[in-house]
């Protein structure tokens, strides 16, 4: 079963919202502030019945000691996975790597011309896909029935690096970072493709901080759990 998150920030209002509507994933945003203190990071994301994912600072820059601690809450969290974005990526991956090699570190694609997108996917162990991403920069808004071969595309060739799925309710010419209720023939084409794949990672509703309200919220986990159920019950009656 495919796995859906809501990315947000580690704090007790915005967890517990996630978690009231229904979530049981969420991708942590992580910040030079917040991660000063691991353990009780750590301790606070415990209270909530949720499982996590990491997002890499985006700033830096960042110490060794700064580093550890983020490496730290990684294995408190027992997480599969960090999101990394590549700048972030070229300056810091060694140091990372050097103190903890079994990390995975996801590098995620960003304002990326077509070719690049494909160099980026052949020179990264781990990726992650952020859609919205995709469809904006790389494809320059075209029409969805133009995006969703490039996305079946690159599922084909490199899903098996795939580890985080970024997946706002983007529409071209609208703002970035939707709820992905916003957009749900998008939802529901993106899951489809992933769960063909099997993929096991999150799948994470991108929201900006102003739209992540208990609504908006709602009407992610609704639109995901109906395509779930819709799914289940046309594999049964495929199986009767």
């Amino acid at each position: 079963m495919l796995k859906f998150a809501t990315k947000l920030a580690p704090q007790p209002e915005r967890l517990s919202n996630a978690h009231e509507v229904g979530f049981e994933y969420a991708e942590i945003f992580l910040t030079s502030k917040s991660i000063k203190k691991p353990k009780a990071l750590a301790g606070l994301l415990g209270n909530y019945p949720l499982s996590y994912g990491l997002h890499f600072i985006n700033r830096g820059p960042l110490s060794k000691k700064q580093l550890k601690k983020t490496i730290r809450l990684y294995r408190l969290l027992d997480c599969e996975s960090m999101v990394i974005h590549q700048p972030m990526y070229r300056l810091y991956s060694e140091a990372l790597l050097d103190i903890d090699p079994g990390l995975c570190l996801a590098v995620e694609n960003h304002r990326l011309k077509l070719k690049s997108f494909w160099r980026w996917a052949d020179s990264h162990e781990h990726l992650t896909l952020d859609v919205e991403h995709l469809w904006k920069h790389t494809l320059k808004q075209a029409p969805l029935s133009e995006m969703l071969p490039v996305l079946k595309k690159f599922l084909k060739r490199h899903g098996s690096q795939l580890k985080r799925v970024h997946l706002p309710g983007y529409q071209p010419g609208s703002l970035e970072h939707q709820p992905l209720s916003f957009n749900p023939k998008l939802a529901r084409k993106v899951l489809k493709a992933l769960s063909k794949i099997d993929y096991q990672g999150l799948i994470v509703s991108e929201t900006r901080p102003s739209m992540q309200k208990p609504k908006f919220l709602r009407n992610d986990i609704n639109l995901f759990q109906n395509w779930e159920k819709t799914l289940l019950q046309k594999s049964k009656s495929n199986i009767d």
